[in-house]
């Protein structure tokens, strides 16, 4: 039998439990998050025009439909039939299933959502860096300047967010809290998802070797890393490396996006 003070306990506890999420959600550093989220809402384009779509629409369909990769340009006139390497399928994916749930609206809902989870992380990683929520706020709000040149249905919002995650892992490791064992199945999506892949691994390696030196010039100061950290950060470099291979084109997807000559027509 529940006594009227056990009801009144459980009461109590629940308000103590609803006023401390309440007083989460209205903490600065939140309430600035959602206002940028906000603003990045208000200036985000309402159409989808953009000239890749239809395009990486078309792979998209090709692969759920004949349950097989594009190896070959199946879609224009002059090269019908050459070798071909859809190096960013996965990232396809979403914006057809936006489109098949919901049509252009559900294809603009992913790209909202891309475009948020951006700029959110680049708020956080300032944040992160500073402590101090209206600094990382004001650096914020002109990287929604900067980055509206992009600002629609485009498989480069998810290479975005892959460098900001990337960012944020080593800032963390910077901070003495290890999360380098995420580098390699971020670049395992990463490579899948958009060429800027290669644009990490440079910052991964510059981070590395930063990390070598030690010595202070003027305002610059630098501190090497110990030795457990410098084997973390080369094993994770190396693993993450190796998981570029993960992809359905092998070694020839990862050579896609290096500076060569004629690598897309290569034989598959």
């Amino acid at each position: 039998m529940i006594t009227c003070g056990t009801a009144v306990e459980g009461y109590e506890v629940a308000a103590r439990t609803r006023w401390r999420l309440l007083s989460r959600l209205c903490r600065f550093p939140v309430l600035l998050a959602c206002t940028l989220a906000y603003l990045v809402f208000l200036v985000f384009p309402r159409t989808i025009a953009d000239p890749d779509l239809g395009w990486h629409m078309k792979n998209a369909a090709y692969l759920l439909q004949h349950h097989q990769f594009v190896r070959r340009d199946l879609f224009s006139f002059t090269t019908a039939g050459d070798p071909w390497i859809d190096h960013e399928w996965l990232a396809e994916l979403p914006f057809y299933a936006g489109w098949k749930i919901a049509g252009a609206r559900g294809i603009w809902l992913v790209a909202l959502t891309l475009v948020e989870t951006s700029l959110l992380g680049i708020f956080v990683l300032a944040y992160q860096q500073s402590r101090n929520a209206k600094a990382a706020f004001l650096v914020s709000l002109p990287a929604i300047l900067l980055a509206s040149v992009s600002f629609g249905p485009r498989t480069l919002l998810f290479g975005w967010i892959c460098l900001i995650v990337e960012m944020i892992i080593l800032t963390r490791f910077q901070n003495e809290t290890d999360a380098t064992w995420l580098l390699p199945p971020l670049f395992m999506l990463w490579v899948n998802l958009h060429g800027s892949w290669l644009i990490g691994i440079v910052l991964l390696v510059t981070f590395l070797l930063c990390g070598l030196l030690e010595g202070q010039w003027g305002q610059i100061e630098a501190q090497a890393w110990n030795i457990a950290q410098r084997k973390k950060l080369v094993i994770a470099s190396l693993l993450s490396m190796v998981a570029l291979f993960a992809n359905p084109y092998g070694w020839r997807l990862v050579a896609l996006t290096l500076p060569a000559e004629n690598v897309p027509h290569m034989a598959l």
